[in-house]
């Protein structure tokens, strides 16, 4: 049978295709109406904004021969020299619609971390931030079809992806920076806030600047990049203008002007999600970050604990500032199985392959010389990006937790599919992109969110290992959530310890998982073995609870022993409801193992053990609550474990 990708298959079904057609029109907007890149209007929402790029070969080469033509030795020495054969660049647009691209760019994304694509076209105006904020960013993700990339020319994509060269692009060099600015300028590349730089760093190239644009409107109307002498109010640098003046190539490019252009750092103020519990907003983590300088993707940093990076932006024009939900330790991809209605037939994949195959992220439209150290991004509660950077920090910190715990010394990498959802859904730790090769795996997941049934294999490496879903209509408190993401990194804990020897331990839970549930006793087949695999995970989403809230969020559950809700903080609710979800699931059991002796209840006096001693107990063979309760007894007779455990396995 063909190789078929369950995610993305999975976002096919769930995903309707859906074009914009109708697109605002840009007249009166001041854009300078440069050449257009060919294409469909009705494929390309984005198509009333996309103008050629002030690295587009043909303007290089439109530029290099107004040079020519004024007769300049010395213009020509700085604008026509040799370009060099490393700084072609091709652009690509990528349109993925069948099984065999989608798993070619999955290959090839895998294969550096510095290969990367994003959803809007680099090659445009659209980077003018006037014109596409956040809300229009949203609106395009919901639209787009398509990945773009720019690849280094003498390393093309795959052909196997089915890519399509959209341009060819030359990128000047640190010691071109007189062709870099001409291009910048001569295609109106310019933010207000750059000009407003040169004042000060270089007076001689901001005297030049003003003299070329229209000091009072910096964007004119009806500029053309292959005649800059046409338009309103513009100058030619290259010859005589409307008012008799000629700036020489001297005056340009030399006392103080491109030698005092420098790329100052700067400091984002952040980027973060609001924390509804502790009412702060909290930084988002690890985030790689990545600017996009028209078409050239410049790996910058990573934002600190508190959402910030420090950043030397390029020296012209705008740029965008890509937030990539990826590092070392995990990505996150995103979806929504309650935006369309599953009707068991297949749709276009295209959206849905971008989000099977590439780790969500943010854009942000950015003026490096003006707005940067007051780049301040807050994912509003409840909202999908709030999710996505709850539940990256989570992850993160659990590592954290588990290190402290001596529980290992380092990290496990984790693929996490966050699924933003009208009315809410199930979470859960399938380990799939560990356990590729379990067959069974897509049909979990189908079943699991009771989608319509799949017949087929999965590709290695692109199934989740984690799946936190987060509630539309109705959202959870972030220490709700947490919880949620803490009992699910439980899970992996418990498969990295007891998968080393036994493959087959895993897909029992993969097999046992989804309806009907949990098992009806702790002595029957389900009952038994969940009471020790979502006993540990529950006990470890609310000691990692407390350690991150401590008595500053408190939830209400029931004791399912006595029928009466106990309300408190997660440490609290240990030992208060010693059950999770059902009378025999013994979290509790986990809890009084290393708490103090509790004289109110005669059959927890034993105290002291590690949660690190008991995690050593979740090996490959004990797959049940009983096998552990064998294990633990053997290593250690001489405690009273029988009352203890008596009290959780015999009711």
């Amino acid at each position: 049978m063909k190789k078929i990708n369950f995610l993305m298959l999975l976002l096919i079904a769930v995903f309707a295709s859906c074009r914009k057609t109708d697109r605002q029109s840009n007249s009166g907007t001041g854009l300078p109406q440069l050449q257009k890149i060919s294409g469909v209007a009705s494929d390309d929402m984005m198509l009333e904004y996309r103008w050629t790029s002030p690295y587009s070969l043909k303007v290089v080469r439109a530029l290099r021969e107004h040079a020519a033509a004024t007769g300049s030795d010395s213009l020509q020495m700085v604008l026509n020299a040799p370009l060099k054969a490393d700084n072609y660049f091709l652009y690509y647009v990528i349109d993925l619609v069948t099984e065999d691209q989608a798993a070619a760019l999955h290959t090839w994304m895998e294969a550096d971390s510095q290969n990367m694509v994003v959803r809007y076209p680099v090659d445009s105006v659209s980077m003018y931030p006037h014109l596409f904020g956040e809300d229009v960013m949203e609106a395009y993700d919901e639209h787009n079809a398509r990945f773009y990339a720019t690849i280094p020319m003498g390393t093309p994509l795959p052909n196997a992806m089915g890519a399509t060269i959209l341009d060819t692009l030359y990128v000047p060099d640190a010691d071109e920076r007189a062709l870099d600015f001409m291009l910048n300028l001569w295609t109106a590349n310019f933010s207000n806030g750059y000009i407003n730089y040169l004042q000060g760093a270089a007076p001689g190239l901001y005297d030049f600047a003003m003299k070329v644009h229209n000091e009072e409107r910096y964007v004119p109307q009806g500029f053309d990049p292959i005649d800059p002498g046409t338009g309103n109010d513009w100058r030619n640098p290259f010859g005589t203008a409307n008012n008799g003046q000629f700036f020489t190539p001297r005056e340009l490019f030399d006392n103080g002007g491109m030698t005092g252009i420098t790329n100052p750092v700067r400091r984002s103020r952040g980027i973060s999600f609001r924390e509804n519990t502790l009412d702060v907003n909290e930084g988002i983590r690890g985030l790689r970050v990545v600017a996009t300088r028209f078409v050239v993707f410049q790996r910058i940093t990573m934002t600190d604990i508190n959402g910030e990076f420090e950043v030397d932006l390029p020296r012209f024009g705008f740029v965008g500032i890509n937030y990539i939900f990826k590092n070392t330790e995990l990505q996150i991809r995103g979806t929504d199985f309650s935006h369309h209605t599953v009707a068991g037939k297949m749709v276009s994949g295209l959206k849905a392959a971008f989000l099977a195959y590439v780790p969500v992220m943010h854009f942000q439209f950015c003026d490096p010389f003006n707005n940067i150290n007051d780049l301040v991004i807050n994912f509003a509660h409840g909202t999908k990006k709030a999710l996505w950077g709850l539940t990256y920090n989570g992850v993160q910190e659990a590592n954290r937790y588990t290190i402290d715990l001596n529980m290992r010394n380092g990290t496990k990498f984790l693929d996490v599919l966050c699924n933003y959802a009208q009315n809410g859904g199930p979470s859960a730790a399938p380990m799939l992109r560990y356990v590729y090769n379990f067959l069974g795996g897509p049909d979990y997941i189908f079943r699991l969110f009771q989608l319509s049934a799949y017949v087929g294999t999965s590709l290695p490496g692109v199934l989740p290992d984690m799946i936190i879903t987060g509630q539309k209509n109705d959202p959870e408190d972030t220490h709700e959530l947490r919880h949620t993401i803490y009992h699910e990194y439980g899970h992996t804990l418990h498969y990295f310890k007891a998968n080393v020897m036994d493959s087959d331990h895993w897909k029992r839970n993969i097999a046992l998982s989804p309806p009907p549930g949990y098992g009806d006793d702790i002595n029957d087949v389900r009952g038994s073995y969940f009471a020790l695999s979502e006993g540990w995970a529950d006990f470890i989403g609310h000691t990692y609870n407390f350690r991150k809230y401590n008595t500053n969020a408190t939830h209400t559950e029931t004791n399912r022993w006595t029928g009466v809700p106990r309300t408190g903080n997660y440490q609290f609710l240990l030992e208060e409801v010693p059950t999770f979800n059902n009378n025999f699931i013994a979290r509790g059991l986990f809890y009084d193992l290393t708490d103090a002796w509790n004289q109110a209840e005669q059959f927890d006096d034993i105290e002291g053990f590690t949660i690190n001693q008991i995690y050593q107990h979740l090996t490959p063979f004990n797959y049940t609550i009983q096998d552990f309760r064998a294990s633990w007894e053997n290593q250690y007779p001489d405690v009273n474990n029988a009352a203890l455990f008596d009290e959780y396995l015999d009711r």
